[in-house]
């Protein structure tokens, strides 16, 4: 099925339960009242209580795609709102396989953004392929798949200064621009040999790979092995938190992912009428938020005058982010065991499912101290 973007969350748009937009939302409730599940293993982070990237499995290893808002069996828990379960694929007798590469450049785009700034060098790679087979036929399968993506991001704009009209949208002079980083090179360390402001390109990636063993041991017993492997980089995307004045480059930060999941799963046959299945998962998932610098922040507030507006005051930042460092970290024990009895008409399932999750969390705030000052003569007498 296609999808903009090859994100495995997309699917569940299908549904008309599913609220609008690259969230897991059902029924009306939060994100976080969802449960996430791969191959019936817990894929839901408690740091953010949902996905942590969009793109957490390659859609070539989905077989198949489930989102449940009501009648939920007894397999199913830890939601307010809704499920989502995805089953992977296997390997089988035959060798399959796949390969694909999807481009979107600026050719397919404006020229120039709503700021009247030229779009420069965007463009969007997704490529990647599967294979599965017999390693032994009737015994032992495999099945494997990767799904990469590198984006480069119309540049960011950050007090981008060039003439009359950009003045205006910016609020400040280019020579008063000019005297700021002037005086933040000379006397607050900022790096002379790094861009401050301009258009700033942003180039992102985003990895994941799977992989998959079922070994059929004898007549009652299939063993598998599952493993997904996600890592992702996402430059300037660490900006204003809402209360930050307009910043320089070396005030932004970058997004930093990882995660693994690992699944190890018995199913056995132990009699026409009992079958017990038997699943142990190890989860671990990090993200980072780094700063440019560590520098402490500083405000000033810069009064210009433009042409055709009069004076201006406005206020810039510079130093460090106020959130980063950041860094939240878990990992997850997951112990499922579940017994199916068939007695005459009636099907009984019993079972317990135990997650253990450990957290680290590392929240940083203005931890470099915040400068004030009010004009530039004052940054400039220190």
């Amino acid at each position: 099925m296609p999808t903009n973007g090859r994100s495995f969350q997309d699917l569940a748009n299908l549904s008309p339960v599913v609220g609008s937009g690259a969230t897991f939302a059902i029924g009306g409730q939060r994100e976080s009242s969802t449960a996430i599940t791969l191959d019936g293993a817990n894929q839901r982070y408690m740091m953010n209580g949902g996905l942590i990237s969009s793109i957490t499995v390659s859609m070539e290893a989905i077989r198949e795609y489930e989102v449940t808002n009501n009648s939920y069996n007894v397999l199913e828990g830890r939601q307010g709102g809704g499920s989502v379960n995805v089953i992977t694929k296997s390997g089988t007798n035959q060798f399959t396989g796949s390969a694909f590469y999807y481009l979107r450049n600026r050719n397919l785009t404006r020229d120039k953004n709503f700021l009247n700034q030229p779009i420069n060098d965007f463009q969007i790679r997704q490529y990647g392929a599967s294979l599965g087979g017999p390693i032994i036929k009737d015994k032992l399968h495999f099945f494997t798949a990767f799904d990469f993506e590198d984006r480069t991001d119309p540049p960011l704009a950050i007090i981008d200064v060039r003439d009359n009209a950009t003045e205006r949208i910016a609020q400040i002079s280019r020579a008063n621009l000019d005297r700021l980083l002037t005086i933040l090179q000379d006397q607050y360390g900022v790096d002379r040999n790094q861009q401050q402001t301009g258009l700033f390109p942003r180039k992102a990636i985003n990895r994941t790979i799977f992989a998959r063993l079922d070994w059929q041991v004898n007549d009652k017993h299939r063993l598998t092995f599952r493993n997904n492997v996600l890592w992702a980089y996402a430059p300037l995307t660490v900006g204003p938190s809402g209360v930050d004045p307009t910043m320089i480059y070396e005030s932004y930060g970058n997004t930093r992912i990882w995660s693994y999941s690992g699944l190890a799963q018995l199913r056995s046959v132990l009699s026409s009428r009992l079958t017990n299945d038997l699943k142990v998962q190890y989860l671990a998932a990090q993200r980072n938020f780094e700063p440019n610098t560590r520098a402490p922040r500083g405000w000033v507030n810069v009064t210009s005058q433009i042409e055709g507006v009069g004076t201006v005051s406005r206020v810039f930042q510079f130093g460090g982010n106020r959130i980063a460092p950041e860094e939240q970290g878990e990992r997850q024990l997951q112990l499922v065991n579940n017994v199916y009895w068939q007695k005459g008409k009636v099907f009984l399932t019993f079972g317990t499912d135990n997650i253990i999750t450990f957290t680290n969390t590392l929240n940083t705030n203005e931890q470099g101290g915040l400068f004030e000052f009010p004009s530039l003569d004052a940054l400039a007498n220190r």
